[in-house]
């Protein structure tokens, strides 16, 4: 469940060593999170995001977690978007854009449903469930990692 409240974000993000952020007020979430730089949450264990990101200057690393769902993920990352390793069967709250690589892979994904729609680098999206292509990207720029599925 995402928090709401300023002073309930302002805690998870300091617990999380996440800095130059900038609350912005919003009607759905009550406040959404810019970055000017990287969101490394990396190996933190956590099994869910407790805040609303929107968008990141930097990368947005949430690999090597317990993750079901990337509720809480931000609509932009200008840079890299790796939740590899998670146990996610769903793209569902995937950014909408992320202008570098998207890392996807281990993780038990069935569909790539929710990815975006142009990858501005590449797509690895190894080692999953996947039975079909439905929900691919529509432009890849550079390369596209898929093996290891049920295709």
């Amino acid at each position: 469940m995402l928090l709401k409240e300023k002073k309930e974000i302002e805690a998870w993000l300091n617990e999380y060593r996440i800095i130059n952020y900038k609350l912005v007020p919003n009607e759905e979430y009550g406040y959404v999170v810019n970055v000017n730089g990287d969101v490394i949450l990396s190996y933190k264990y956590i099994d869910e995001i407790k805040v609303k990101f929107n968008e990141i200057k930097g990368n947005f690393l949430i690999d090597n977690n317990e993750l079901n769902s990337l509720e809480g993920c931000p609509e932009i990352v200008n840079g890299d978007f790796f939740c590899n390793c998670n146990k996610l069967t769903s793209l569902k709250y995937s950014p909408k854009t992320v202008k570098s690589y998207y890392d996807c892979c281990f993780n038990s994904l069935t569909s790539l449903e929710g990815c975006p729609s142009i990858i501005y680098n590449s797509l690895n999206c190894n080692f999953n469930y996947l039975v079909s292509l439905k929900g691919c990207p529509e432009i890849i720029n550079n390369n596209f990692y898929c093996s290891y599925n049920y295709l």
